[in-house]
């Protein structure tokens, strides 16, 4: 939802949720006895009438209520030039608008009070503005729930409990869906789902034996709240972590993090503390900190109930969508898609590591292609008078996809950043470690298509550096416009074979990772076995780059190999001052002069060398291009050393070889 709406809680939200009764929520689903709606996804809006004032009135925000409203013009002009946006809210206000124009004054009032006093939480669904599903028709859904009434006195909207006045809206619903005939929008009140009982206990069980598991390890019976298993799990973090702060003053540190009533603030916590107690503390009040545990001390009871969601759904079909089945399939293939191209995205280095470590979070949710398995976003269900909601692998979908369609990379990461564990927070201020006898490893990730002379002696530059042992070029096997792995790695092995400078080759050493070298340079450097509190990984930068990615490279051997050292070395401006892109241009426009110019020294020197590497690099061959993204990020493995576990054996399709035209940029 969102907006005036605000957040819908899924039951680990629920800080006063018992264990216990979120355990028999998890069996009354499971049984198929839980009464639940459809969440579906489209633009929320708030929507009322004024009898007083004779108009209808809508509200994106809480500040529109208090304003009594905005008119079907203010609406629009809120959201004008934002494209099909504008035009959903116009067209569904007006429907609204019209509809219930056309019933009785008295009607009116008994839905919307005298002077829009109640506000109905609405979604619009049109698939001229979809965002993850693709609905069949234009819809203003009428929620069953979180509903507002405006404060008379202070115009602020509050919680409120509408059953009376939908009742009197759902015997009239039949009325204003004939008004609205020969608009754009349908008017639709109830999305009422028939949960199916699953066929074994297994899910369920499972869930809450993981939450049991949880518990236990904080020493809390299943009677324990949500709050109370917050509470003790971030204390047993922070106590993990320092042993400079006494049991009183992590107690504060939670009180106040969880924002309960009375907790002290920041002044007050340092009272009394030496300096270095004071830095710990300012750590961890730092507002991505404070997510980052938040979000790891609720995990274990998160992926529980998120698993036991997935296999609830699985299967549930919308009833906004003509062909569910359909809808899956080309849920399966976006998210293939993204992937895809995110993966392509960090091997040119336009995205950081830190997104695509967001992107891995998401698929270990999904577990699979095959796991999206539903046209629903979720459900959503009304326990004791407050609102709940399961909404299995959508959540993680609407992740991947919106990294692309929303601009969320880096945004995201920077405001939500929740993804890594809390056990290295405090590296900076706890550990100290010997750096000096460690060995030094350069790694050189890349696409190389081809490689040309300021790629080698980027290289090469690192190699001579005399305390570095190895320097390890990780190539990408991903084609770019028909220059392939193959040809890629034969160049590198011409130029290594004749380059007379024996010492500094000797240490270099090619490596093809299964996906991405973005991603394979940060499983390296997450490797304990591979490097050792003392050892250090080197880079090159070029003179005109910015630091930002050695601070996050550092930042993320802090967090996830605590005591390696990050160094990024500066390189020079080598001659060759021509990308890969235009490479391949040459290449596609048969530039053999041009292209020789740009090859390393000792090889233009040698026309028989130089010959050779441009036949390399314009073989023609039989090429199969198949998107192995998905499938690589399987075997790969994450950078926390977890398989990722994603499968696309469902969605693959056989394809046949095929000779084809090499179309370079």
């Amino acid at each position: 939802m969102g907006g005036v709406a605000g957040h819908l809680n899924h039951l680990y939200d629920d800080r006063s949720m018992s264990f216990n009764k979120m355990m028999d929520i998890i069996d009354t689903a499971s049984a198929g006895n839980l009464s639940v709606e459809e969440k579906v996804d489209g633009q929320n809006l708030f929507i009322s009438w004024s009898n007083e004032r004779g108009e209808a009135l809508a509200a994106r925000n809480k500040g529109n209520i208090k304003q009594k409203g905005m008119t079907a013009a203010e609406l629009s002009n809120k959201f004008a030039g934002r494209g099909p946006i504008q035009k959903v809210y116009d067209e569904a206000f007006d429907t609204f608008a019209t509809a219930v124009e056309k019933l009785p004054p008295e009607t009116r009032e008994a839905i919307f009070g005298s002077d829009a006093d109640i506000w109905y939480n609405v979604e619009v669904m049109s698939p001229e503005n979809p965002n993850v599903l693709i609905y069949d028709n234009n819809y203003l859904k009428i929620h069953s729930g979180g509903h507002k009434l405006r404060d008379k006195e202070t115009g602020a909207p509050v919680n409120y409990d509408a059953s009376e006045n939908v009742a009197v809206l759902d015997k009239n619903i039949q009325a204003l869906q004939k008004a609205a005939a020969g608009k754009k929008y349908k008017i639709v009140r109830n999305a009422t789902l028939k949960l199916q009982a699953l066929s074994s206990d297994k899910a369920a069980t499972e869930a809450k034996q993981k939450i049991t598991d949880a518990l236990r390890q904080m020493n809390l019976s299943e009677d324990a709240s949500v709050g109370e298993y917050l509470s003790a799990r971030l204390k047993s973090m922070i106590k993990s972590q320092t042993t400079e702060l006494d049991d009183e003053k992590i107690a504060q540190v939670v009180a106040r993090l969880l924002k309960l009533e009375g907790a002290p603030n920041l002044t007050q916590i340092k009272k009394g503390l030496s300096s270095e107690q004071k830095e710990i503390i300012s750590k961890l009040a730092n507002k991505v900190t404070e997510k980052m545990m938040m979000a790891d001390a609720i995990r274990p009871i998160e992926e529980a109930n998120h698993d036991f969601a997935v296999e609830m759904l699985k299967g549930l079909e919308s009833l906004f969508v003509v062909s569910p089945s359909d809808e899956v399939k080309r849920l399966q293939s976006v998210v293939s898609k993204s992937v895809t191209e995110l993966e392509q995205m960090a091997t040119d280095g336009e995205i950081s590591a830190e997104d695509m470590d967001f992107l891995r979070v998401q698929l270990n949710k999904i577990k699979g292609l095959d796991k999206i398995s539903t046209s629903i976003e979720g459900v959503v269900f009304q326990i004791d008078g407050n609102l709940y909601k399961f909404t299995g692998n959508f959540a993680p979908v609407n992740q991947i996809v919106g990294m692309l369609k929303y601009g969320r990379i880096k945004k995201t990461v920077k405001q939500e950043n929740m993804l890594h564990k809390f056990d290295s927070i405090l590296s900076e201020v706890m550990q100290t470690v010997n750096e000096e006898n460690g060995k030094k490893i350069a790694l050189v990730p890349g696409a190389f298509k081809p490689p040309h002379a300021g790629h080698y002696l980027g290289a090469k530059h690192l190699a001579e550096i005399e305390d570095v042992e190895k320097v390890i070029v990780l190539i990408s096997p991903s084609p770019r416009d028909g220059i392939t792995v193959e040809q890629s790695k034969k160049i590198w092995e011409t130029y290594l074979a004749n380059d007379p400078d024996k010492k500094a080759t000797a240490k270099m050493t090619l490596m093809v990772p299964s996906g991405s070298p973005v991603r394979q340079v940060y499983d390296m450097v997450a490797d304990k076995e591979m490097f050792k509190p003392g050892d250090s990984v080197i880079f090159g930068q070029g003179e005109k780059e910015s630091g930002g990615a050695a601070e996050r490279m550092a930042s993320f051997a802090e967090r996830n190999n605590p005591g390696v050292n990050v160094e990024y070395v500066k390189t020079p401006m080598f001659a060759s001052g021509i990308t890969g892109t235009q490479m391949r241009e040459l290449v596609k426009n048969n530039n053999e002069k041009e292209f020789k110019k740009h090859l390393p020294n000792f090889i233009k020197k040698s026309n028989d060398l130089a010959d050779q590497v441009w036949s390399i690099a314009t073989q023609v061959s039989e090429a199969n291009i198949v998107d192995q993204v998905i499938d690589e990020m399987t075997t790969a493995g994450a950078i926390s050393g977890a398989p990722l576990g994603i499968s696309t054996s469902s969605s693959k399709k056989k394809r046949k070889k095929k000779s084809y035209t090499v179309k370079r940029r």
